[in-house]
């Protein structure tokens, strides 16, 4: 029996090992490589989740403009970006508010209630530009120098709410008064004047007046300014008045 020798395999060539080599050092490096893939889908997700809960939340404008505001000042890739504007600006022009009752007919009326009410028997009325005053002697509200009306002119009051009470027109009330006397008379004499308008304002709100009503306080401003109808010298008691003066347009509300 002859011995047959078995051929040892042939030792691989060089370019075979460098081939070889190359395959494992690929292999390796995919291995080590995989975990990037797992980690961006994970990223991926995230960033999902949070826009999803940023979509159903209720964003704080300001707090949102805050944060905008602070990274645009961090951040150089931010800039701030212009809307366009308008060729032309573009105002609204405030509305004129309503005409109230027509004063060519309301005078007359208030004429015959004031003739018809002798509380208020010492008033007269006139017209003005734009508006009928209803002007009454001071005395018929407030007795001597005071600016609180007392309980017994409550009747005047009282008459004077009913007449005030069917307008619809813009009423305001204005305090005159002669000069009164001491060291700055004009500044007393309108002190006087405000605080009388304020108080028969007040009183009308309270006998039941609910449209808009304004006090204002001339002093002696306004002496010879206006036409009191009636004989020479009617005028003279009337420089201590209450003007109740109704405007052409309708009021606003109290």
């Amino acid at each position: 029996m002859s011995d047959e020798i078995e051929e040892a395999p042939a030792a691989p060539s060089s370019a075979w090992k460098s081939y070889l080599s190359d395959v494992n050092a690929g292999v390796r490096r995919g291995i080590g490589d995989a975990w990037m893939v797992t980690f961006t889908d994970l990223v991926s997700l995230m960033l999902a989740f949070f826009v999803l809960l940023f979509s159903m939340s209720a964003v704080d404008l300001f707090k949102w403009q805050n944060l905008v505001r602070s990274l645009a000042g961090e951040m150089d890739s931010v800039q701030a970006r212009e809307g366009a504007k308008p060729a032309e600006e573009f105002q609204i022009e405030q509305a004129d508010p309503p005409p109230g009752t027509d004063l060519d007919y309301l005078t007359p009326v208030v004429e015959q209630r004031l003739a018809a009410e002798p509380a208020l028997s010492a008033g007269v009325v006139w017209r003005a530009e734009g508006r009928t005053v209803l002007s009454l002697p001071a005395a018929a509200f407030f007795p001597g120098e005071e600016t609180a009306i007392p309980r017994r002119a409550n009747t005047v009051v009282y008459a004077l709410s009913r007449l005030v009470q069917s307008l619809d027109n813009l009423v305001e009330i204005h305090g005159h008064s002669a000069h009164a006397g001491g060291r700055d008379p004009e500044s007393q004499g309108w002190g006087m004047s405000l605080a009388r308008a304020s108080a028969l304002a007040s009183d009308l709100v309270e006998a039941g007046y609910r449209g808009q009503i304004v006090a204002r306080g001339y002093g002696a401003s306004r002496q010879g300014n206006f036409s009191i109808p009636g004989p020479s010298g009617a005028a003279d008691r009337f420089d201590n008045r209450i003007d109740i003066v109704i405007h052409e347009v309708a009021s606003q509300g109290p």
